[in-house]
């Protein structure tokens, strides 16, 4: 698909020569290149269409183009432990499930809504300098059986309730670093089929 093709080029430019292990060499512009052979590059075989975009810990640096967001076929992006920086990528996929993001620089508020996002059953922001509230961004999700927000620095508390939700049923919730407590959140101890949570160093001690 071209228009998929030069929205990874686009990616690929972003980068710039900060591609340390010279994992999009074979990313060109040419025609002929077929970008569903591209190095982290998965195509449906249905519809030719970008699926899955897989450049987790590629030494990758630079900053994610939000045209990114315009591939709304995806349904798995990992960019995880790379350098890319400043603000979390915009996406309008309302197919994604599966959103790898952990281990960057990545910086900004966390955004009170994700409407195009609510497919989402992998989220992994953990270890990333990303502010803001985590009430609203919470309630926001449906499918969701594994959140990882661990290693920020949100504002206020992780929260003890959600209003109309969750309904999603997680089973596996990181949230180390963040504020927790003193009361567990109640939301969280009606996830019946969670078997990892972690709540390391979340503040004073907490009671059910």
């Amino acid at each position: 698909m071209p228009k998929e093709r030069d929205t990874l080029l686009a990616l690929k430019q972003g980068i710039g020569g900060d591609d340390k292990n010279g994992v999009l060499a074979a990313w060109q512009p040419e025609v002929e290149h077929d970008c569903c052979q591209w190095t982290g590059v998965k195509c449906s075989n249905l519809t030719g269409h970008v699926v899955e975009l897989w450049l987790g810990d590629d030494g990758l640096q630079g900053e994610v183009p939000n045209a990114l967001g315009d591939m709304t076929s995806l349904q798995a992006v990992d960019l995880s432990y790379n350098e890319f920086i400043k603000r979390l990528p915009q996406c309008s996929s309302n197919k994604l499930q599966e959103l790898y993001l952990q281990s960057n620089n990545l910086v900004g508020l966390l955004p009170d809504s994700m409407p195009h996002l609510t497919r989402l059953v992998v989220l992994d922001l953990s270890g990333n300098n990303i502010t803001g509230p985590l009430t609203a961004f919470i309630q926001q999700f449906a499918n969701l059986s594994a959140l990882d927000l661990s290693a920020n620095h949100f504002t206020g508390h992780v929260p003890s309730e959600i209003d109309c939700g969750p309904f999603f049923s997680l089973q596996e919730a990181y949230f180390a670093s963040c504020l927790v407590g003193p009361r567990f959140p109640v939301w969280l101890k009606g996830q019946m089929d969670i078997n990892r949570l972690d709540i390391l160093s979340t503040g004073p001690d907490i009671y059910l």
